[in-house]
């Protein structure tokens, strides 16, 4: 869950326990791996690995978006779960980070899928360890993203200690 705290530090609430009231499953965290962005529109986007999806959630917790599915195809989520980060571009597209088959995809706010920012041959590495091939531990393979003013993506393997520095395309 997400800790909601006052700036004093005191606890003032928890999102995303689940509540069938509120129609809010809750996370499902099969692995180590939760992040949270704070948007400009006053939303908390907060990944949802077990359950392959992206939500919403306003400062009081209610639930206000959810989308993401799981599945092989390349706008679907794989694995046992997935995406294990986010990262937000100025014009609010969201970056998603997968483990397994590593790569990091971009989505509109809603979740339209609208291509791939690095795919599975960009991280040999990372796709070896996570599969038990490769050096060290392959829960720790994986994927973190961070992007700037200008809509670079800098993305982080955990496992090669690189950073790759995506530009966004001149499209004209």
């Amino acid at each position: 869950m997400v800790w909601k705290c006052q700036p004093d530090g005191q606890i003032a609430g928890r999102i995303g326990d689940r509540d069938k009231e509120r129609d809010i499953p809750g996370f499902v965290l099969p692995s180590p791996y939760l992040d949270v962005e704070w948007a400009p529109d006053g939303l908390l986007r907060v990944n949802n690995p077990g359950r392959h999806r992206v939500e919403f959630y306003t400062p009081d917790g209610h639930l206000e978006l959810a989308w993401g599915r799981p599945g092989m195809a390349i706008e679907c989520f794989s694995g046992c779960c997935n995406p294990i980060n986010l990262a937000l571009l100025p014009d609010g597209t969201v970056v998603t980070c997968e483990k397994g088959l590593p790569r990091v995809k971009l989505h509109s706010p809603h979740g339209e899928f609208l291509g791939v920012v690095a795919g599975v041959e960009m991280f040999p590495d990372n796709a070896k360890t996570g599969a038990g091939e490769g050096f060290g531990d392959g829960v720790r393979a994986s994927l973190d993203a961070v992007t700037d003013p200008e809509g670079r993506v800098y993305i982080l393997d955990t496992v090669t200690r690189q950073i790759h520095v995506m530009e966004p395309l001149e499209t004209t």
